[in-house]
């Protein structure tokens, strides 16, 4: 489910109470279509929080446009 390179970024989860049973890692792109999926399956619920950040923006106009991503609703 996830890379052993990344083992010491999960090790805190993975040492919490329950985790062997109940906790699932699942490696996933927030700018892949799809990548989700599994991650979601099954779920009643989600709350996601994250967002891509790009670092060497020069116009974050340009970067966070919302017509620029996928299913964004536009007028």
């Amino acid at each position: 489910m996830f890379c052993a390179a990344n083992r010491e970024k999960v090790d805190h989860l993975l040492m919490l109470d329950g985790a062997k049973e109940r906790l699932h890692l699942f490696k996933a792109d927030l700018l892949e279509e799809g990548s989700f999926d599994p991650a979601f399956e099954g779920c009643d619920g989600v709350f996601h929080t994250a967002s891509p950040v790009f670092l060497n923006a020069t116009d974050p106009q340009v970067h966070f446009s919302s017509d620029d991503l996928p299913n964004s609703d536009k007028d």
